[in-house]
């Protein structure tokens, strides 16, 4: 491709003939691309042909510019390459802002991802609005791409001071150098990365413009990745039922008695159930190219073979009728194969089948994430990288070998020798067993194992466990609860194969691999059984700050509490500011020295022996390196954590939990090794900041961390523009950190304004890359539904990850560009999607309702209820067994009930009110929670005991809640109530009759409240019974004068056809003046007042 801006190309004939005559690239170009022509419709195409073999199109400068001259372009395309009558002119626009002609070509050959070519030539004047030419661009480009979704996507031009980038994320620019002066004018775009070399060629005559010259880079699809040939396993129902038949049979009690060691035991049953495998399931080896697709079947190779012959026919009689006819039936046999396919994919998704339909629609649409991993390699590189990986056993071997003699002194005590003989005989007594798993518990996560996981050391696959966890469990189930008795892991599961996988696209050095260790399928469920046990041990409130690994947390969490901390610091006073240290470890999980981790488990409180087999677990593990089909040799490690088992990411994060801040304005907010250390600084005062950094340092040194300096970066948030600051160097080592103006934290680019622009662009980016898989899936006229869930899966996830965070910050012109990602959709899936800032409100308010529900969340002290609210959340169930002391009740305020509760018996007054309360109410006779078994309190009251206290505890909850005490058995106690307190009916409210009232006084500011909550009809028939029985008791009376109302709110009782009444007592309590005692909160449980109260 030759472009160039020529200003008058009339002029520059002479020029471009003699290149195109004397320069064989130039004569050889596919492409001449030329902006400002400067031509009219008065000047004939074959005036400005340069030669016989180059047809020309062009788009003349109108009067709709504005301007009657200049502008204009024009391309012409080389005849040898793509003939006329392929060349279709998709569009011609001519506007005060753009100035474009779209070409659609069909050239003799093209590689085989590419059904066509789309040339776009652009021109922008200097004086146009720019975004407002990027706009109509964008529309153009979006409408293009949809209906030419195979095509090959050029655009290119003068486009002066525009850059596309900013509307199209997704395109690459391969214009490196400067066009006219200094400045890089002339661009050139495409959706394929490194496919062009642009090269710097003379302007023509007395053009400005340097000419640019674009030598094509790009490989085909096929050329780019070899085929791969791999062995697979044929799964199918009767080779399962085969190995489920072998296993029924297999005599594990053999294998228990041939040895003594727990390992040997494990490594017997292992290998029998790989023998198993091999023998009943079968093995085939298959062969797959880049670009093969899964709808090519029979049919179609029927139709290549017949149109093939219909044409060497043809050539031979000089009719090509039958070559027509056969064409078109491959194109039909093509369309019916894809009907086919699109078909069986919506037939899996109407069937619940989300593995197979997803792996489907990848396949379709070429949704493949880029390659990880070393496709080939030497022995030698596998040993290098295991030894790098090794690293940090040689600087932890004297702190490990403290630790490993106590461990293993603890592990001999407990069972000499390691032996499944002394675990049957000598062990730990059943109360020194903190966890004792269950076959149910083995065979239920058995058949929760993802079957696509990876294979580990020991051959045993997911696929095995799955399908055969009722004859797994029991073996494994022995095996598990062994390990934990004796506290050591077989060696079989400690083994790991780390496979490296490149952090950059082009590694050159050992530090660009983050290895991941394959470890056993077997060892993954165990350590999920021994991670359930763990988290239920460890207190609510252990370090709030680490967000990972934790119910109810996430990244967005960590970012909001990062954010709010750096916001209400700066709103606090003019010149504060706030310094942001992120923190990156080497390695993080692979420094972990298990005996420090057992000390510090202890501390958290886990059992010794849980703490023991933790230990041994970490130590003595083989590691070996696979890279491509080359391995190395094995070395034994006993430091880290290996990155793939379950438990290493909570082993880390309670390895870490002593980490804290030291002083108060300082915050360290992590996310398992994302570490932050933010410094509130006020009038300056850096030494806080400095000496925590410090502080940080001698720690990491402690617990054998390493702080990669180079990585770890600063940013500093200062809003205060008036005055010029001399920030002081954060030192690490000897070496100054960096500071950015922008890092990336948790997928979140934060910039030192807190402004959301370049975060925003990423996004744009990454996500109208996959909008041209969207555009795949509509040719196999698959429903709305599977490419609504395709774009929710695929794009709609990119735009709204962590959008809680940044959407509400973000600018107006950041939301409407995601917002054309969203309409972009739309016009391809042909349905209403939703609006972003739906998605946000929503999420927003998902949300804060977690973190209200949540009182140990760090962020929940930032929200307070309603009142209506505060209802909502304590309409809560009682449970089966407990006290119904219930307090009930509440006004009603239809012109002129009012009424109050009160403690003790005693009513309420004001004016002209009567209020009053009900005591115990048992339906029929004593409640089932006063059972015998429980310890009582009796509170005295006007009639003698007025209330049965009871000192609950869990385990009396439990007992009550299962059933435990029955109603026949009436206690002493009990029969010392008096008769009277006892109520008669379901309305009947008891000693509240006798009562004295009360007298309180409003507030002087108080106003009534004038609007009662919206019922139902149903609540208001409900209630209605319940409130004339207490009207004729005289517990309540009309009042309509009354200066003191509450607001009231019907409840149903559960499970019954019955209502009963909240009310809100905190609004009774600030309307009036506060005397003794106050009117109590309803949500109390009566059961649980001290009787000293």
């Amino acid at each position: 491709i030759l472009l160039a801006n020529v200003q008058s190309l009339d002029n520059k004939l002479d020029d471009l003939r003699a290149r195109i005559k004397l320069q064989r690239d130039i004569r050889d170009c596919n492409l001449l691309c030329f902006t400002k022509s400067w031509l009219n419709p008065a000047v004939p195409n074959h005036a400005i042909q340069p030669a016989e073999f180059f047809s020309v199109h062009r788009m003349d400068r109108t009067a709709d510019s504005g301007k009657s001259r200049g502008g204009g372009v024009c391309v012409m395309v080389n005849n040898s390459w793509c003939k006329n009558a392929n060349v279709v002119t998709l569009t011609r626009s001519c506007s005060p802002n753009l100035e474009l002609l779209v070409l659609k070509l069909r050239p003799f050959y093209l590689p085989r991802e590419f059904t066509s070519v789309i040339i776009n030539t652009v021109y922008i004047p200097p004086q146009a609005n720019m975004d407002t030419a990027l706009c109509e661009l964008h529309e153009a480009l979006t409408q293009f791409q949809t209906q030419h979704r195979d095509a090959a996507l050029f655009v290119l031009g003068d486009f002066n001071s525009a850059n596309l980038k900013h509307a199209v994320p997704n395109l690459y620019q391969h214009v490196t150098f400067p066009t006219r002066g200094n400045r890089t004018l002339d661009h050139c775009y495409t959706p394929y990365k490194d496919s062009y070399k642009a090269l710097a060629h003379p302007p023509f005559g007395k053009s400005d413009h340097a000419a640019i010259f674009l030598l094509p880079k790009y490989k085909q699809r096929l050329k780019r990745k070899a085929p791969v040939q791999r062995e697979v396993v044929r799964w199918t129902d009767q080779s399962v039922a085969a190995l489920q038949d072998a296993l029924d049979d297999a005599a594990w009690d053999m294998f228990r008695r041939s040895t003594d060691d727990v390992s040997e035991f494990t490594e017997a049953v292992v290998g029998f159930i790989g023998k198993l495998v091999d023998d009943t399931i079968p093995r085939i080896t298959i062969k797959k190219f880049s670009n093969q697709k899964p709808w090519v079947d029979r049919t179609i190779r029927e139709a290549l073979n017949s149109r093939t012959a219909a044409y060497n026919a043809g050539i031979i009689s000089g009719n090509m009728d039958e070559y027509k006819s056969a064409a078109y039936g491959v194109r039909r046999a093509v369309r019916e194969a894809k009907r086919r396919y699109g078909k069986k994919l919506e037939t899996q998704f109407q069937q619940s089948g989300s593995r197979s339909l997803w792996q489907g629609l990848r396949t379709i649409t070429d949704y493949r994430s880029p390659p990880s991993g070393l496709m080939s390699a030497d022995e030698s590189l596998a040993n290098e990288l295991n030894t790098f990986f090794a690293r940090f056993e040689a600087t932890s071997n004297s702190a490990n070998a403290n630790g490993a003699s106590a461990n293993s002194t603890n592990a001999n005590s407990a069972s000499p020798n390691g032996t499944i003989g002394a675990a049957n005989g000598t062990g730990p007594t059943i109360e020194q067993r903190p966890l004792i798993i269950t076959e149910s518990d083995v065979r239920r996560v058995f058949k929760r194992v993802n079957t696509r996981k990876a294979l580990g050391p020991d051959g045993i696959c997911g696929r095995v466990l799955k399908a055969c966890a009722d004859q797994l469990a029991p073996v494994f189930t022995d095996i598990f609860n062994l390990s934990l008795t004796l506290g050591i892991v077989p060696s079989i599961f400690k083994r790991s194969t780390i496979v490296p996988v490149p952090k950059k696209p082009r590694p050159s050095d050992l530090n660009d691999y983050r290895h991941v260790a394959l470890t056993s399928v077997v060892m993954k469920c165990f350590e999920k059984l021994v991670r359930v046990f763990i988290t239920s041990s460890l207190p609510a409130s252990m370090d709030p700050l680490q967000f990972a690994y934790r119910r109810n947390r996430s990244t967005d969490d960590a970012i909001a509490h990062l954010l709010h901390t750096t916001l209400t610091h700066l709103n606090e006073g003019r010149g504060n500011y706030v310094k942001m240290l992120f923190v990156d470890y080497s390695s993080a999980f692979n420094t972990i020295i298990p005996s420090l981790l057992t000390t510090k488990l202890g501390d958290l409180g886990l059992h010794t022996s849980l703490c023991d087999w933790i230990s041994n677990f970490l130590t003595d593990r083989p590691q070996s390196v696979r890279v491509g089909n080359c391995a190395s040799s094995t070395l034994t490690l006993s430091t880290g954590a290996p990155q793939g088992c379950v438990l290493s990411p909570l082993l880390y994060s309670l390895y870490t939990y002593d980490c804290t801040a030291t002083s108060s304005s300082i915050i360290i907010v992590k996310f398992a090794d994302d570490t932050v250390v933010m410094g509130l600084i006020s009038d300056n005062d850096e030494r806080a900041y400095l000496e925590e950094i410090k502080h940080l340092e001698n720690w990491c040194q402690e617990n054998n961390l390493l702080l990669n300096v180079s990585k770890t970066k600063e940013l500093i948030v200062d809003c205060s523009k008036k005055q010029e600051r001399h920030y002081q160097p954060v030192r690490i080592s000897g070496t100054t950190v960096d500071r950015v103006d922008s890092f990336r934290y948790l997928g979140v680019h934060i910039s030192q304004d807190l402004s959301w622009s370049r975060h925003t662009n990423s996004l744009a980016k990454k996500a109208r890359q996959r909008l041209y898989h969207l555009r795949r899936l509509r040719d196999f006229r698959l429903p709305s539904k599977v490419l609504r869930n395709f774009y929710t899966c695929t794009i709609e996830s990119i735009l709204t990850g962590n959008i809680t965070v940044w959407f509400g910050n973000s600018t107006k012109q950041d939301r409407q560009a995601l917002q054309r990602v969203v309409r972009s959709a739309e016009r391809i899936t042909h349905t209403e999607l939703p609006e972003l800032q739906t998605i946000y409100c929503k999420r927003c308010q998902t949300k804060a309702r977690r973190i209200v529900k949540d009182p140990t969340h760090p962020n929940n002290r930032l929200f307070s209820l309603l009142r209506t609210m505060l209802h909502r959340m304590h309409r809560s169930t009682p449970l089966r067994g407990y006290p119904s002391c219930h307090g009930t009740l509440a006004s009603r305020e239809s012109r002129g009930l009012a009424s109050q509760t009160a403690t003790g018996g005693n009513n309420l007054t004001s004016g002209s009110s009567h209020l009053g309360h009900a005591t115990i109410k048992p339906s029929a006779g004593p409640d089932r929670g006063y059972a015998p078994q429980f310890p009582m309190v009796a509170v005295s009251g006007p009639e003698g005991v007025i209330m049965v206290h009871r000192h609950w505890t869990a385990d009396d909850i439990m007992k009550a809640a299962d059933g435990l005490s029955k109603p026949e058995e009436e206690e002493e106690e009990l029969k010392t109530v008096p008769a009277g307190l006892w109520a008669q009916g379901k309305n009947d409210v008891g000693l509240i009759k006798g009562c004295e009232p009360v007298h309180i006084t409003p507030k002087s500011d108080y106003r009534p409240c004038q609007h009662q909550y919206p019922l139902k009809l149903e609540a208001v028939e409900g209630i209605r019974p319940v409130f004339q029985s207490l009207k004729q008791a005289g517990v309540i009376v009309p009042c309509p004068d009354s200066p003191v109302r509450t607001p009231i709110f019907p409840v149903k009782k559960p499970g019954r056809d019955e209502w009963r009444f909240v009310q809100d007592l905190q609004a009774v309590n600030t309307a009036v003046h506060p005397r003794a005692p106050e009117v109590p909160n309803p949500h109390t449980i009566l059961s649980q007042i001290p009787p000293d109260s």
